[in-house]
């Protein structure tokens, strides 16, 4: 079930602390804060939510760079059947 969308990484953080959720699907290109912001930020306070970055980026880098900062699944958009199984094997 899906709890909660947002238009931008500062609307996510609120969600996020509002709702609590079991998982968080973040993209990393998102206005006023980016994904990468939001996860440093969720991770200084909450260490049991899973997040997967999804993104449009490739480059290895910033795949590094995520799960440094304690992301639990880095997947590219054309990984769709990879985020469902992931969110699927959660939720069970």
């Amino acid at each position: 079930m899906i709890s909660g969308t947002a238009e931008d990484g500062v609307e996510a953080l609120r969600q996020v602390k509002e709702l609590n959720p079991n998982v968080l699907v973040l993209d990393i290109g998102m206005p006023r804060k980016s994904g990468i912001e939001v996860l440093k930020e969720i991770r200084r306070e909450n260490h049991a939510t899973v997040i997967i970055m999804y993104t449009a980026d490739l480059l290895p880098r910033l795949r590094e760079l995520c799960l440094e900062a304690g992301a639990n699944f880095f997947l590219h958009k054309t990984q769709f059947k990879e985020l469902i199984g992931i969110c699927e094997r959660l939720a069970s």
